[in-house]
């Protein structure tokens, strides 16, 4: 709300100065302010569902905050942002469609992030174009910086890399499983990993088989 007031008050025709010390805010916040709530109101412009970044504007405040995540969308700073004009370049409005959809989800994603503490993690995965190209596929957040990891690694250590982080999900998930045991989705799930590690474990098997004949 703080944000759409100083929007308002600035298009009455009152400079952020006079904004900040109306409410009695720094002259910078209330200027990072106007900035976010233009993004909101371009991406808006843009067709996308704005509903959640609405309930959930700090989220915005704090990727606008993230240098790598305002640079992957060319906004400027909150202090160089120009009144009455749209913060985010055309050229670069996929982009934040992109940080839009990551961030907040819409109706065929969930969002990557959990909480705005992940938002940093997100702003170096993005800034990595191993990672971006990760979440350009699809890939979730840890995903993502699984990949960033493994880049320049020999194979031996990508692979442990994998198989480590596969098994420390499925300790962490193993606490949860009695209590959604019956659901269909989380079984199938499990057979999956079943299959997969029994997979793993014939070809170490045949490996194994062969190295000894």
């Amino acid at each position: 709300m703080q944000a759409r007031y100083i929007a308002a008050r600035v298009e009455e025709g009152r400079t952020i100065q006079e904004v900040a010390d109306l409410i009695g805010i720094p002259k910078s916040k209330a200027a990072d302010l106007y900035r976010d709530q233009a993004v909101l109101n371009q991406a808006a412009e843009l067709g996308l569902e704005t509903s959640q970044v609405e309930s959930a504007f700090s989220l915005l405040t704090v990727a606008m905050g993230s240098t790598k995540i305002r640079s992957h969308v060319g906004a400027p700073l909150g202090s160089q942002t120009v009144i009455g004009e749209a913060p985010v370049p055309s050229e670069k409005s996929e982009e934040l469609k992109e940080i839009i959809q990551w961030v907040f989800g819409d109706n065929e994603h969930e969002p990557l992030i959990s909480d705005s503490r992940q938002i940093s993690q997100l702003g170096n995965v993005v800034a990595s174009d191993v990672g971006l190209g990760a979440l350009r596929e699809g890939k979730t957040l840890e995903e993502a910086k699984q990949r960033i990891q493994e880049k320049g690694l020999d194979p031996l250590k990508a692979l442990t890399l994998k198989l480590t982080t596969a098994r420390n999900a499925l300790a962490a998930a193993s606490s949860d499983v009695s209590e959604f045991a019956m659901d269909a989705e989380i079984q199938k799930l499990v057979e999956d990993i079943e299959s997969l590690a029994g997979s793993i474990r014939s070809t170490i098997d045949d490996v194994d088989a062969e190295s000894v004949v």
